[in-house]
């Protein structure tokens, strides 16, 4: 019966594995601001940003008396196969596109979004690409709400990286601000309401008696027994008794209750996947005799047998 259950376990993540996944798509409102997120996998350290993003942005329009709904549109490329694209514009409230439309069909879209919004229309921010820059956002949103500006008709060159249609398409077209526009807010100096705000602290993580907030630009993890910060943040791996903050694509640092050392990992493995912990070899089917097995998602065949216990990696798994 055991190793019925195994077998079962293994088709079912399987399915995640080889194949059949699937993107997910996120949905969270933060006061008036509302943010949508299309990625790939739910523990991307850009799926937190825009969390923080959400939470820092209904901050900022409680500070700026601001209480008109702001719409906050993600498309996450984990892949680095698109050129990054931002587009502001004065749109349609109940309407999103850039993460569920081909981007050819942008200005198509806006068009039919602008016949249902009935007179009303809200700061959108949609953006593309493989990070979210929190504090650019923040730029943008701040200048929205005290500037008036422009959805006008653009055209963009844009190298689309698919093939397969009847003609290349080198260019795309939007309403929304300026491009050159965009550039200069997001190039210029936090504000000083901005720059208060990068002080205050945001948590986005709490389990396992850890806690994880920002602060003045860094992600920072406490625990009991240590405290780690860092810059950046790739993903985030849930174990039984504690987390692997992983602050590269291929480094982290474990923090957990009982763990007293702190110390850097660094996976030898290539991708662009976040990486999952499992309780058996999902590799070789069967089960560990200790440890927990951390792999990374897609379909690469390398795995890493970790020790809570001693914080430390103590097989290197490949088939």
């Amino acid at each position: 019966m055991k190793k019925n259950v195994i077998i079962i376990l293994v088709f079912m993540f399987s399915i995640n594995i080889y194949g059949f996944h699937k993107d997910k798509y996120y949905q969270k409102n933060f006061g008036n601001i509302k943010t949508f997120v299309k990625t790939a996998w739910e523990n991307y350290g850009s799926t937190i940003d825009v969390e923080l993003i959400g939470k820092l942005a209904q901050e900022l329009s409680e500070r700026l008396s601001y209480k008109d709904t702001i719409i906050l549109e993600f498309r996450h490329d984990y892949t680095t196969q698109f050129p990054p694209l931002t587009i502001v514009e004065n749109g349609n409230p109940n309407k999103i596109y850039l993460i569920n439309e081909d981007l050819q069909y942008i200005k198509k879209w806006q068009k039919e979004s602008y016949k249902f919004k009935n007179g009303k229309s809200a700061i959108c921010i949609r953006q593309l690409n493989s990070e979210f820059d929190i504090w650019n956002t923040l730029k943008l949103i701040e200048y929205c709400i005290t500037n008036e500006f422009d959805s006008n008709l653009r055209k963009s060159k844009y190298d689309y990286p698919y093939d397969d249609f009847d003609s290349k398409i080198d260019e795309i077209s939007y309403f929304g601000m300026e491009t050159e526009l965009i550039r200069t807010i997001t190039q210029s100096e936090n504000s000083a309401l901005l720059a208060e705000l990068k002080e205050e602290k945001i948590e986005f993580y709490s389990d396992k008696n850890i806690n994880g907030y920002y602060q003045n630009g860094l992600y920072c993890f406490d625990s009991s027994k240590l405290k780690f910060k860092t810059e950046t943040l790739s993903y985030l791996t849930n174990l039984d008794k504690g987390v692997c903050i992983f602050n590269s694509i291929d480094t982290f640092v474990y923090l957990s209750d009982t763990v007293q050392n702190q110390k850097v990992h660094k996976l030898d493995s290539e991708g662009i996947y976040p990486f999952y912990s499992y309780g058996f070899n999902i590799i070789e089917h069967k089960q560990l005799d200790s440890g927990i097995f951390i792999r990374r998602a897609g379909r690469g065949m390398k795995g890493f047998v970790f020790s809570e216990e001693n914080n430390e990696i103590i097989e290197v798994i490949e088939k």
